[in-house]
């Protein structure tokens, strides 16, 4: 609809540039630099052998979609069409299976958003809102300018909204658009009907638990999860590695800690730490004796644990698609909580510190940077917001630090992940450890080490090539004077099992920020295969 022009004018031009912010975000080319690159190879360069061999090796694309795609526009030139005319044309061919994925996120998040409202309202956290006109898609906008209020790291809008059309600029629009429009809402407005009947016929009273994950586990396939970016770290690695930074509901003094998932993903390692922190609060202990005073309400001691939960817990991710389930999953934690507070204080608000930036980064930074004068759109508002709260972020020190940051050389970049040779130059200048042709994981780790305040832990899941390779010099050398590795792990031998259908060989690293020295445990997993 947008894409092909179907729909023209500033809702077109909105939503385009939010499918940019997208594309940023996922550590791809975006539309636009691919077309204007993809051009200019064209204007100077002859032979669509060579010239598919080029772009296959440039663009972070399937290799099929670029043959189709050059064919298409090598036939279309022999008969006469400007090259500018067929790129329009057939470029979005290209990004197939990248639009498929955009879709398929936004989808999920309509359905998260509805799935958030119901719970809180079987709750009793939220007030019902009755469906005006039997318009389920206008019930949708409702709730979401509603819920908005109480909970806007899930609700506000965001570049998952790229198909809603203000009012403002419905009138814009011809009768052929406008046609087109309500073809598209009649169909939206049934999909959003079936997702709330289906909805109803489930009570969420009693619910306590990750629903997100249970519904990806159940509902989307293996290959689909990670179409999505969802390849969770499995929980009893979680598990271990809190256990080893000591992040543990009987360990005093958690409660005054902070801890910190740079690339939280759908907030495995957090939802997990959410719930120690929750159980060590129930323990009646003197380093939270605030949450204890028998002389307060037990609603004003419930808003004292919400306050501690959230100064504690941190989160940041480059992609939107992954805060926007680590905030959901943590809201599931805290909903019950938070619907108590709630009710005795009204305009409370949980401010959840999850964060939508790319971690690596010294100062916050979008795709968006360059329409910043001219934005007056509330998504685009948005995608700058939270990527203008990671300064907060930046700023501050934590005792724990744990994750499973991404790995496999991956970096944002002018027409890929990998071709970006001014991204490269500007981390071998900010981090010690990019050294050789790097793997984008060590950057985190020294970044997480970064991050530790004097005395404080990192327990990181990453691959294990950083201890013997070239390009591992850097954060041995960085690790060698700054840190005392206390736990290693050796699961090089059992990573298909962890995480199946990939080559790695992962490492579990306990890491403190003391005086170096050699006391160290190494522990290597080694597993007896039948046949």
């Amino acid at each position: 609809m947008f894409k092909t022009d179907k729909i023209r004018g500033r809702p077109r031009e909105y939503a385009l540039k939010l499918f940019d912010e997208w594309t940023y975000r996922s550590q791809l080319p975006t539309y636009s630099e691919v077309f204007n690159y993809i051009k200019s190879f064209f204007e100077k360069t002859v032979g669509t052998k060579k010239i598919y061999d080029e772009l296959t090796k440039k663009l972070p694309f399937d290799k099929n979609l670029i043959k189709n795609f050059v064919d298409q526009v090598e036939a279309d030139r022999k008969r006469g069409k400007s090259l500018e005319e067929t790129l329009t044309e057939h470029l979005w061919k290209i990004y197939e299976t990248t639009i498929n994925i955009f879709l398929q996120q936004t989808a999920h998040v309509i359905v998260g958003r509805f799935l958030l409202y119901k719970i809180g309202v079987d709750k009793k956290v939220f007030e019902q809102i009755t469906p005006p006109y039997q318009s389920y898609l206008k019930l949708y906008h409702v709730i979401r300018e509603n819920m908005e209020k109480m909970v806007p790291w899930i609700y506000s809008l965001s570049e998952f909204d790229w198909w809603y059309i203000p009012d403002i600029y419905r009138g814009l629009l011809d009768s052929e658009q406008q046609d087109l429009l309500n073809k598209v809402e009649e169909k939206l407005d049934l999909v959003m009907r079936r997702i709330i009947e289906r909805l109803n016929d489930y009570d969420f009273t009693q619910i306590d638990r990750d629903v997100w994950k249970e519904v990806y586990l159940l509902y989307l396939s293996e290959e689909e999860r990670r179409k999505l970016g969802f390849v969770p770290t499995p929980d009893e690695i979680v598990s271990l590695i809190l256990d080893l930074v000591g992040y543990d509901e009987n360990q005093r003094e958690i409660c005054k800690r902070k801890i910190l998932d740079p690339a939280c993903g759908s907030g495995t390692f957090l939802v997990e730490a959410v719930l120690r922190l929750k159980r060590h609060l129930e323990r009646e202990m003197s380093c939270h004796k605030e949450v204890h005073d028998k002389k307060l309400p037990e609603w004003e001691l419930k808003r004292r644990v919400l306050d501690i939960i959230t100064e504690a817990v941190h989160g940041i991710d480059i992609h939107p698609f992954a805060t926007f389930l680590t905030t959901l999953n943590l809201l599931f934690q805290l909903i019950d909580l938070y619907g108590e507070v709630k009710r005795y204080y009204p305009s409370y608000i949980l401010k959840l510190r999850i964060v939508t930036h790319d971690a690596l980064a010294l100062a916050p930074e979008s795709s968006l940077r360059k329409f910043q004068e001219e934005i007056a759109n509330a998504r685009l508002k948005e995608a700058l917001r939270r990527s203008e709260e990671y300064n907060e972020i930046n700023d501050m020190k934590f005792y724990y630090v744990v994750g499973n940051p991404p790995w496999g050389g991956v970096l944002r970049g002018k027409l890929g992940p990998l071709g970006d040779s001014m991204k490269r130059e500007e981390y071998k200048k900010k981090y010690i450890s990019a050294t050789g042709k790097f793997d984008i994981y060590v950057l985190f780790i020294e970044r997480g080490l970064k991050w530790l305040e004097e005395q404080g832990i990192l327990g990181m899941i990453s691959q294990i090539t950083y201890l013997d390779s070239d390009f591992g010099k850097g954060i041995r050398d960085y690790i060698k004077s700054n840190v005392t590795i206390s736990h290693l792990i050796d699961l090089s031998d059992v990573g298909d099992v962890i995480f199946p259908g990939f080559t790695n060989y992962p490492v579990i690293t306990i890491m403190k920020k003391i005086k170096p020295s050699n006391d160290l445990k190494v522990i290597r997993v080694k597993v007896k295969r039948l046949g």
